[in-house]
């Protein structure tokens, strides 16, 4: 039986920010609305030729048995782009994609599957995103960390050079 838990979620200094000027058509799975884009727009991702990621937590997480994240893929270049949905959550076997550390430093183990996968993806992996557009994805991190105690979690998405989404920002909060 999962504890029962109080969830806040707050912006430090490593958190996103949303921007509600620079507005796109952000979707999760098919659908899509106008949503904010949330976090820097960075120069870097852009030069780096990839996609802007943000990581955020959906309000649905409030009083659950459920810790939900959200990655949103965000366009905000003039062409189309793709990125692998592989090392993100828009693909249900994708095994470790996070680094979720305490104020201690200390790593939050990962108990979902290890994933070994052929290398270069096929077509089907990919996932495009239109220009000034977006689409979100959620994972569940009680189903794959092992929260043990109650304290700040910081969590850094480590997928990058797999997927081609660029998530410059951490994200904090506090698990009671």
């Amino acid at each position: 039986m999962k504890a029962i838990f109080k969830f806040s979620v707050f912006a430090l200094l490593f958190s996103a920010s949303c921007h509600p000027k620079n507005t796109a058509y952000v979707g999760t799975g098919n659908a899509q609305g106008p949503v904010a884009f949330c976090g820097p727009l960075s120069d870097s991702c852009i030069a780096k030729g990839r996609l802007a990621g943000f990581l955020s937590f959906p309000e649905s997480n409030a009083n659950r048995a459920s810790l939900l994240l959200r990655l949103t893929v965000s366009n905000t270049g003039g062409n189309a782009g793709r990125f692998c949905k592989w090392q993100t959550p828009f693909e249900t076997q994708s095994g470790r994609f996070l680094e979720i550390r305490n104020e201690r430093g200390e790593e939050v183990p990962y108990l979902g599957i290890s994933v070994n996968k052929v290398v270069p993806p096929s077509e089907d992996a990919y996932i495009s995103v239109a220009p000034q557009t977006g689409i979100s994805a959620d994972i569940d991190l009680f189903k794959v960390y092992k929260f043990s105690s109650p304290g700040t979690y910081t969590i850094k998405y480590t997928g990058e050079l797999v997927s081609n989404v660029c998530v410059q920002d951490s994200i904090r909060f506090i698990y009671k």
